[in-house]
Parts: C-alpha cells; sequence; structure tokens
C-alpha cells in the first residue's frame, strides 16, 4: 500500500494540536457561561447524570475519528501490484572437472579431499549463476556428460553432490583393492580412477555447446594433473573449442608438492602417505590462450575460491529489468466512515440526544 497525497497527514498534526488545547483549556476552567443561569446551583449539581448525558460526551471523539477518517481518505490509499520483466542473454557454461584419482589429494584443507573442495566451490558459483544455462562434466580415464545445459541450478548443485559421493565410494573401493583387502577386478568407476583425459574432457564439453545459440560459450576446465588417457589431445580439442566460438577458463588444482591422501595399510586401517602429481599448467595456459580465455592456478580452498569468483566477474550476462505497477484507489472507504460517522452524529444530535439551547 502507499499513499498518492502524503502532506495530508499533516493535517493529523493540527488536528492533535486542536485537541490538546481543548484539553489544556478545560482543565484551567475556562469555560463559556452557561446559557440559562440558575439561582441556586447545588441542587442541580447534585442531579445524578443520565446515559444520555454520558453518552454525548462520546461525540466529540466521534468527530475526533471522522476527521482522521477524512484526513486518510485525502491522502489517497492505494493499492498496486507490481510487475517485474527480466529479459537477460544468459551464457552458456559447462563446468569440467576432473574426476581421476590424483583428486584424492588433501592439500586444501579441512581433511578434505580436493574433489569435495571444488564440488563446493562449484555449487557456490552455480548459486549465483541464475540466469545462465550451467552443465557438467566429469572427466578422469573416460568422459562423462553428468548433467546436460540446464537452468534448474538445484538439479546441476545436486548432480555436483552426487559425483563427490559416487567418487568417494570408488576411490574407498580403490584404496581396499590396491592394499590388497579386497579381491575383486575393478568397477568402471574405479577404473575411471586411473586417468586423466584432459583432451577428452573437453571435447565432450564442447559438444555440449555446439549446437548452443548463447551469446557467450564458456568451459570452465579444472584438472590437477596431465593428459595421461583418452584418444583427443588438450591442442585438438582447444581447437574445435576455438572452431565452435567457445571460451575456456583453465584451472589448475594443487601443487607440485607432494601432499598428504589417506590410503589403507594391510590391517585395513587408514593411514596418511605422500603422494606427489603434476599439474600440467602449460597445457592449462595453451588451452586458455587458443580460445581467448585465461588460465588460473589454486593450491589452497581460498585460491580456489578466489578463482572462480574472477571467472564470475569475467563473465556476466546482460540483464534488463523494466518494472510495471497499477494502483487501486482505496479511499471510499475512509470517506464513508467520515460520512457515516457525521451523519450518525447529526442525527442524534437532533433527535434522541438532543439539548436546549
Amino acid at each position: 500500500m502507499r499513499f498518492e497525497s502524503p502532506y495530508w497527514f499533516g493535517a493529523l498534526a493540527v488536528l492533535a494540536l486542536g485537541i490538546l488545547v481543548r484539553l489544556v483549556y478545560k482543565q484551567a476552567g475556562l469555560r463559556r457561561r452557561p446559557a440559562i443561569l440558575f439561582s441556586n446551583m447545588p441542587p442541580m449539581m447534585r442531579q445524578a447524570a443520565t446515559w444520555r448525558m454520558k453518552t454525548k460526551k462520546a461525540f466529540g471523539l466521534v468527530r475526533i475519528l471522522a476527521l482522521t477518517a477524512i484526513i486518510v481518505a485525502l491522502a489517497r490509499p492505494q493499492i498496486g501490484r507490481a510487475d517485474t520483466v527480466v529479459t537477460s542473454e544468459g551464457i552458456d557454461i559447462i563446468l569440467a572437472v576432473d574426476t581421476s584419482g590424483s583428486m584424492r589429494g588433501e592439500d586444501f584443507g579441512g581433511n578434505k579431499t580436493r574433489l569435495e573442495h571444488v564440488a563446493e566451490v562449484m555449487q557456490e558459483f552455480v548459486a549465483g549463476r541464475r540466469d545462465d544455462r550451467i552443465g557438467i562434466v566429469s572427466f578422469g580415464k573416460y568422459a562423462y556428460t553428468r548433467c546436460p545445459l540446464t537452468l534448474d541450478h538445484e538439479l546441476v548443485s545436486d548432480f555436483l553432490g552426487q559425483i563427490v559421493k559416487d567418487w568417494l565410494a570408488a576411490n574407498d573401493s580403490s584404496l581396499r583393492k590396491q592394499a590388497g583387502l579386497i579381491q575383486a577386478p575393478l568397477t568402471p568407476r574405479e577404473e575411471d580412477l586411473g586417468g586423466t583425459a584432459i583432451g577428452d574432457g573437453l571435447m565432450a564439453a564442447v559438444g555440449r555447446l555446439e549446437e548452443s545459440d548463447a551469446k557467450s560459450k564458456v568451459v570452465i576446465l579444472l584438472s590437477d594433473g596431465e593428459q595421461t588417457a583418452g584418444e583427443a589431445t588438450p591442442e585438438d580439442a582447444a581447437s574445435i573449442a576455438k572452431k565452435f566460438g567457445v571460451k575456456v577458463y583453465s584451472v589448475g588444482a594443487g601443487s607440485d608438492r607432494a601432499c598428504l591422501i589417506t590410503a589403507y595399510n594391510r590391517l585395513g586401517h587408514k593411514v596418511k602417505v605422500r603422494e606427489q602429481y603434476r599439474v600440467d599448467e602449460a597445457t592449462l595456459k595453451g588451452i586458455a590462450e587458443a580460445t581467448a580465455g585465461a588460465y588460473f592456478h589454486a593450491s589452497d580452498r581460498e585460491g580456489l575460491e578466489r578463482v572462480y569468483q574472477a571467472i564470475d566477474e569475467l563473465e556476466r550476462s546482460n540483464i534488463e529489468t523494466k518494472d510495471y505497477h497499477e494502483w487501486n484507489e482505496r479511499f471510499m472507504p475512509w470517506a464513508w466512515a467520515a460520512l457515516f460517522l457525521l451523519l450518525g452524529e447529526a442525527i442524534l444530535a437532533a433527535t434522541l440526544f438532543r439539548t436546549i439551547p
């Protein structure tokens, strides 16, 4: 609700001042002389007040309420409906994430694997891109499309959570088999941990954007290793991305220093061991440069968050917002209330509560 002419509320201050002056005048005993004089007042003063006399004292309150209603009506209360029309030129984004075994490194803090940290940061990134279609591609030894382009960002976030859940289960099972605790062949998910197909991952991401009609098409490619599997080379994949107008922001996660991972000893106990993984920065930089993108490096969780914040600022959707308002007058109930009070007081004062003179 709003008031079209709110300055009328200043009259309420005048009304309040008038009431205050009247109260002060009454308390000071400054009353008019009676119209009919009596030679002896005490007998009159001893007369009990009738119900009419008591009720008529409320007429002053009725006038105050009527004046208040008139002032509110003059201020023109209105109830409106607002509509917002948003037009945007969204960006299609594919999150290409490395799910190879090297993502088990725990150098990002919190006793979590790199992949767990990456998924959490990606979920935060997705939550802030409400006008963009986002999809997910994962790549280890093989490349998979995990989520097609969609505006359902809750679905994208759920897929990221499921990727981590499945990966943790496969990683744990794979480590148990490496320690000889389980005698069974590797499952496809466990086998996927054994390589990093950067080229295939990028090709799968570009394939998802090939038919896109978005003004801007982006792949955010994150890896903590180097090409050790797959059919397509990173260079060939970058060339295809450039051909289809896909910009690649590549992210190198981790450092060249040995990092802790959780493994199993032959007794089945979890132990911490150190392993070293190499980030192929030269390849990731080359992909970014070939597609007019940019390369970023993150060696910890804070660095990873800064990387995705920087990408978020570089790629913004063009959004145009128009607001429409429709207002309906609501002064009539107040005007009718004032009229009812004034007419009612006038009728009662001339009939049931009539006084002389």
